[in-house]
């Protein structure tokens, strides 16, 4: 089974986009940051889903339409779905080849199941994807006999296989480039222990991998693409290291600065359609205003509580001079940056309308941009989680996460401040206190 068509216009920030899938190896689909990856990838979950997954935005552009479809072996189902500014209603048609079956669509049946359940073989992978799994010593023993390519993979995997014997199989002990590997791992005997074909998409999965990671599950992507189709959005195809044989298709998303506004887009916070037990009040990236943050300000976590008519403008006056200090903290650990939370740690959120959300994404890419030296697109992540309040629908909590980084050099702002994060908050380093955190890592 393999997704053989996409058309999108006016979808999220997508004006056109229009592509033909290989069945089996590997489907690249590179953009930049706010080009619309993530949202390319809801368009096909609303394909699937249907309206419990999306934004309405009466005054956005239209026609919104998505069409995909579905293809296994000589079937074919059809999705078509279109908004308009003369309709109430998203317009959903299906159609399928399947004469026999004329009133079921069971191919988007399946991978509707497969959307929805927590185990077994996943439609989507991205890296913001949680594994709370442990890994058997079944499962060690499978990839300990595993041909690895070279031995700067085998070293990579040992040093995983080492990390999960001594914590006995656990992933919480591991970090998050580590654990996204774990759970890829657990992917691949998934599928290698179904007899059916897939999809596999990847969204936006490997910033926090170095090399070796990368090189380990690009092998075993080689693998699974020999049978099942595989989709990767990246922001980067350079930072991949996936086999040139296994690329079948490549095309990139044009990135429109457009201010326009779609009637149509994915609504991917919260992903309410996913939860299984409706009785789960909060999950980590789950708020609640007036309730406490589930952590507590340190030097991995800063809360900033927005005041003010302008949210967009105070979050990008210090955006880039806190993401500086969190990479210049010389400690591994993913910084994090919420927007919304008092200095006490009480959630408050921030009033953000459907344009200002899409604003406030591409100018903080933008500002980010400016950190020298240059800030890899993919290795930091802008999140906005929806805070739970009465008549206020449009009340989010703004994450900006960082990655880690040992580097002995030093980040600055593109006005070339220097900042380092302490417990307390953030520190600009002077010329001389700049001179001696160089040589102190340097001595490191």
């Amino acid at each position: 089974m393999y997704f053989d068509t996409l058309e999108i216009k006016n979808f999220g920030p997508i004006s056109e986009f229009k592509t033909s899938f290989s069945p089996n190896g590997v489907n690249i689909i590179e953009g930049l940051n706010g080009s619309g990856k993530t949202q390319l990838v809801g368009s096909i979950v609303f394909s699937l889903l249907g309206k419990n997954v999306i934004d309405i935005h009466p005054t956005g552009k239209t026609p919104s339409e998505v069409n995909l479809s579905i293809q296994d072996e000589e079937i074919i189902e059809f999705i078509k779905s279109k908004y308009d500014e003369t309709s109430s209603e998203i317009q959903i048609t299906k159609q399928t080849s399947d004469a026999a079956n004329s009133d079921a669509m069971v191919l988007t049946n399946y991978l509707i199941n497969v959307l929805k359940r927590q185990n077994g073989c996943q439609l989507i992978l991205s890296y913001d994807h949680r594994y709370n799994i442990s890994f058997s010593q079944q499962e060690i023993n499978t990839f300990s006999n595993f041909q690895w390519e070279n031995k700067e993979i085998q070293d990579s995997w040992d040093s995983l296989r080492q990390g999960l014997e001594r914590g006995k199989g656990s992933l919480k002990h591991l970090s998050e480039g580590q654990q996204l590997i774990i759970g890829f791992l657990q992917e691949y005997l998934y599928r290698k222990n179904t007899n059916h074909s897939i999809p596999l998409i990847l969204d936006s999965f490997f910033p926090s991998l170095n090399w070796a990671g990368m090189k380990l599950i690009g092998n075993l992507i080689s693998d699974i693409s020999k049978r099942d189709q595989v989709i990767i959005l990246t922001s980067q195809i350079a930072h991949l290291n996936i086999r040139t044989d296994d690329i079948k298709t490549q095309q990139e998303i044009a990135f429109s600065p457009s201010q326009n506004i779609s009637a149509l887009a994915y609504n991917y916070f919260p992903r309410r359609i996913f939860q299984k037990d409706k009785q789960i009040k909060h999950s980590k990236n789950q708020f609640v205003y007036g309730e406490h943050i589930q952590v507590d300000e340190n030097r991995y976590y800063e809360f900033k509580e927005v005041k003010g008519n302008n949210s967009t403008r105070s979050i990008i006056s210090i955006v880039d001079i806190y993401t500086v200090a969190f990479l210049n903290k010389g400690r591994k650990g993913v910084g994090r940056i919420y927007w919304g939370v008092t200095d006490d740690g009480i959630v408050v959120g921030v009033k953000l309308e459907s344009s200002e959300r899409d604003k406030l994404r591409r100018l903080v890419t933008e500002k980010l941009h400016q950190i020298e030296p240059p800030l890899a697109p993919s290795s930091y992540e802008i999140n906005l989680h929806p805070v739970k309040k009465e008549k206020s629908p449009d009340l989010y909590l703004v994450e900006v996460k960082i990655p880690s980084s040992e580097s002995e050099l030093l980040y600055s702002t593109g006005k070339g401040d220097v900042y380092i994060k302490t417990d307390a908050g953030k520190k600009k380093l002077s010329a001389q206190e700049l001179q001696r955190e160089i040589l102190e890592r340097h001595n490191k």
